[in-house]
Parts: C-alpha cells; structure tokens; sequence
C-alpha cells in the first residue's frame, strides 16, 4: 500500500511539473483538440500589436507583448478555410485563456484576469437593469460607478459609450462623465477607444 501511495505522489508531482515546465508569457491560449487549428491569431483593438502562431504543435500557446495586456483583444482561429472569432476584454499577468474546440470554438475559462470576469458581470447587471425597466438615474449612476471602477482600463471607454448614447441630448449628463474621465492619465486618452467618444463630450 505504501508503494502504492508513493507511486501515486511521483506521478501527481510528474504531471504538475510538466504543466509548470510550460513558459507562461504575456497572453497564453490552452486549446483541446488543437490539432484541428491551422493558426491563431490575436490583436488589441487598436491593431497597436498583432501577432499570428502556426505550426501548433502544443495545447498551449503563448505570446509576448510589447505592451501590459489590459485591452479588447481580437482572438482569430483558423481551421482550414474557415476561421472563428472570439473578442475578449483581458488584463492581468500572464492570463491563459482556456478554448475548446469542436465544430466550433467555446472559451471554457480565463485565468489570473480579473477584468474579463468584471465586464462578464457588468455586461450580465446591465442586462438584468434594462430588463426589469429600471429608471433612467439608476442606470446613468451604475454606469458612472462602472467607468470609475476602470478608469485605469480602456473598458471605460466602452462603457462611456453606452452611457453618451444614453445622455447625448443631456449636457449636465455628459459633464459629469467628462470630470470622471478627466481623472485618467494622458496615456490613456492615446487609445483609439478613447477617439471614439471624445468627439461626443462637452
């Protein structure tokens, strides 16, 4: 029985290893049934960086960026002649995005990136807001509460722009959404997201 237990813990210990082995970089894709893939292909919305792997040879894949992931991402598989996309909002050290694929490509998880579970949740509490006919002020001051939660990720900017919609005949609105993105760094208005709505404030 001891023999046994001890083999069982070798075993265990082989198998984590070998997962730690795998270099993690930047953004890091574990796809099952990756042999069906030609290619993959990932770039942040702003096409500031776009990087495409072939020859998958492994589950898992991984990509060094110039630049911290905290971004909409466009994620492009390609299996023959055709190919799937998925966008994702990531952010996070070295996030690994868990896909499977069969016919068609599922996203199963997405680990250490906490900003693709808060948009999830936000995207899920604003639906529910819109479906049980909630006023007006309420929504302004949860989108509000959302796009101060990330002025430090351009997903403001998407939220900003369900909110401008929402306001755009509504000067006194969209002043108090131009103080809060005033609070962001300069960095930061250079995202092309950022562009998209500037035009659109006070």
């Amino acid at each position: 029985m001891k023999n046994l237990f001890l083999a069982f813990l070798i075993l265990l210990l082989v198998s984590c290893n070998k997962q730690n082995k795998h270099d993690l970089k930047d953004l890091n894709f574990h796809i099952e049934n990756y042999r069906d893939l030609d290619s993959l292909e990932v770039s942040d919305v702003s096409n500031y960086e776009h990087y495409r792997l072939t020859n998958l040879e492994d589950p898992y894949l991984s990509m060094a960026f110039k630049r911290k992931i905290n971004d909409l991402y466009t994620v492009i598989f390609y299996a023959g002649d055709k190919k799937y996309t998925k966008r994702l909002w990531l952010d996070g050290k070295q996030p690994v995005v868990k896909v499977n694929f069969d016919k068609k490509i599922e996203i199963d998880s997405v680990l250490n990136s906490p900003l693709h579970h808060e948009v999830s949740a936000y995207s899920k509490r604003l639906g529910r807001l819109y479906e049980r006919g909630t006023d007006a002020e309420t929504i302004n001051q949860f989108l509000l509460m959302e796009i101060e939660k990330h002025l430090h990720s351009p997903f403001s900017f998407s939220v900003a722009q369900i909110y401008i919609f929402r306001n755009k005949n509504a000067s006194q609105q969209l002043n108090k959404l131009k103080n809060l993105l005033a609070k962001q760094p300069d960095s930061l208005h250079r995202h092309s997201l950022y562009h998209s709505i500037k035009k659109d404030l006070p």
